[in-house]
């Protein structure tokens, strides 16, 4: 793969991602949740009712703290 588009490809990426914690931050910060609480429940939202094994392994969570987290919001 060519350096410079390697380098635009990663750019890009980095660039949404930092939108896309600014934008979840604001909207935690209204609902009293951590951003991983909203992706547990946006995963869910998208998902409908999936074993905690799948949703962790769906937000790069191991099954341990995935559970102990939905264990805290319910």
């Amino acid at each position: 793969m060519d350096t410079t588009f390697s380098q635009k490809l990663f750019d890009f990426y980095r660039n949404v991602y930092v939108n896309m914690e600014k934008l979840y931050n604001q909207i935690v910060k209204d609902e009293d949740l951590s951003v991983i609480q909203l992706r547990l429940l946006l995963t869910v939202h998208a998902n409908g009712e999936i074993p905690v094994g799948q949703l962790g392994q769906k937000i790069g969570m191991n099954s341990g703290n995935c559970s102990s987290m939905c264990k805290k919001m319910e």
